[in-house]
């Protein structure tokens, strides 16, 4: 569902700006992960560089390309080499059980090369936040943002709470899945105080989800506020210095004597990006020195859904991965950025995948990856279902649907790997068309529609449908008949 996010054109961002944005998005144009050099930048040092202890493991194969990317809309059935290769992949890492089972780049880039990964910075972020609060800086996520930032004293915002721009519920009017206006604006801002200060509060705080990188840049001013100290400076002291990471990173900034980037502009090499990934799978620790609180990196794969909070996204963290099962149940998540920036971990089988690229070709990899991971667990995501999914056994899933207050969901396969949905409520219909997202889970990422289906005991239950990513509505699975209002 973040695809098209993720994937947001920003061509033509050319409207209604200053004129110093204007001319960067102009000479700029599209974001890259070479943008550091666009840039001026605050550098965190790597004082006590220490190589990750891991062994790899030359002798075991991945599982071939074409079972693990079997829910894509182009089948591939390439070696790996050149399936990532070709697929615009920078960097593809596997590890399991502190062995690295495949690493390599591509494509330009090299172990020590330090490349932009957009919103996987908010994962270092929500760590900072998490060891801001255990060190009191900060004492509860109930504390308002306008106990910090000054600009959020005032109207609407001073009812914004920290735990608000932390899940993205605060109702400031700044969606990146329908503004790629604003985040062209946010993006290339040469001065984003100035910008956050005047952004406008569109709905009450705490009433809904909506993905808004602007959340976090606020988020991270309540940080500097309640430590005094720069984000960098902080990242320095807390991460870079205690887990001994191998590579100098780069905070880019809006101006010289500016503000750093917090909602996506960290330079960092993937064996760092891979650091932070196994320190979360350590729950939090690393060699004996617990540096994000255990109880924050345990919440991470919780899947409630309180005050406007959606199930998909927590903490600076996507769950809405590859669904084979009961949605609500999975354990795993990922950071995810602009361009197909997926760093995944699964603490149930000790897994982290990382894949970086120049665009994500063509690939959904949240969904991708995750499969990868099942099958690697033994788990062949199929057989979990007894072997039903949405690809091989299409008639399973068709039929007819009800929710509890009437509403029909009618869905039936099409050509290919679409299929068709009708809703029905009051005389009124609403139609679009899905595809196979993973074995139990169809998807029209544009429109924002999830379907999740409820599969126990050899039989299709029900399904849950999640609308523009809000709290599912579920429909219990009548029959098998399609009627005349698909056809």
């Amino acid at each position: 569902m973040k695809s098209f996010l993720l994937n947001v054109s920003f061509f033509g961002l050319v409207l209604c700006v200053s004129s110093c944005t204007f001319m960067k998005m102009v000479y700029l144009n599209n974001p890259s992960i070479y943008d550091q050099k666009h840039f001026p930048n605050e550098v965190i040092l790597a004082t006590n560089p220490t190589n990750i202890s891991a062994t790899t493991c030359d002798d075991i194969s991945l599982p071939p390309v074409k079972d693990w990317t079997k829910f894509e809309d182009t089948q591939y059935d390439l070696p790996l080499d050149q399936f990532l290769k070709e697929t615009n992949t920078t960097t593809f890492i596997v590890m399991r059980n502190d062995s690295i089972l495949y690493e390599n780049y591509f494509n330009g880039n090299t172990i020590d090369k330090q490349n932009i990964v957009f919103s996987i910075t908010k994962a270092f972020i929500t760590s900072l936040l998490a060891i801001t609060i255990d060190e009191g800086h900060i004492k509860s996520l109930e504390q308002y943002v306008g106990e910090f930032v000054d600009a959020y004293k005032v109207g609407r915002k001073r009812l914004i709470k920290i735990k608000d721009v932390l899940q993205m519920t605060s109702g400031i009017d700044h969606g990146d899945y329908r503004s790629p206006m604003k985040i062209g604006q946010a993006y290339y801002n040469g001065n984003l105080d100035n910008y956050i200060s005047k952004v406008k509060v569109e709905t009450r705080a705490g009433i809904k989800f909506e993905y808004k990188s602007v959340d976090t840049q606020v988020l991270g001013m309540v940080i500097e506020a309640a430590t005094g100290k720069q984000i960098s400076e902080l990242l320095f002291e807390k991460i870079w210095k205690p887990m001994g990471m191998e590579y100098d990173a780069y905070f880019t900034k809006d101006r010289t004597d500016g503000n750093e980037r917090m909602y996506g502009g960290m330079a960092i090499t993937s064996r760092d990006i891979l650091k932070l990934g196994m320190l979360y799978l350590k729950n939090g620790n690393w060699n004996g020195k617990q540096i994000i609180p255990e109880d924050w990196v345990n919440s991470l794969s919780s899947r409630t859904q309180v005050d406007g909070k959606w199930w998909g996204y927590n903490k600076g963290w996507w769950l809405e991965t590859f669904i084979d099962g009961n949605y609500l149940e999975g354990k795993d998540y990922y950071a995810s950025g602009y361009q197909g920036q997926y760093l995944y971990i699964n603490p149930l089988q000790n897994l982290i995948i990382l894949r970086q690229g120049i665009n994500p070709g063509g690939i959904r990899w949240y969904s991708a990856i995750g499969h990868l991971a099942k099958i690697l667990a033994n788990e062949q995501s199929d057989s979990i279902s007894n072997n039903i999914n949405v690809i091989d056994h299409p008639h399973q899933f068709e039929g007819t649907y009800r929710a509890k207050n009437g509403k029909q969901l009618f869905i039936k396969k099409e050509k290919g790997n679409r299929w068709q949905v009708s809703i029905v409520a009051n005389h009124r219909k609403e139609k679009f068309e899905v595809t196979s997202h993973s074995t139990l889970a169809l998807t029209n990422e544009r429109k924002l529609k999830l379907v999740l289906f409820d599969f126990k005991d050899g039989v299709v239950k029900g399904l849950h449908f999640d609308r523009s990513v809000k709290k599912p509505t579920y429909f219990e699975k009548v029959n098998q008949t399609i009627l005349s209002s698909l056809k």
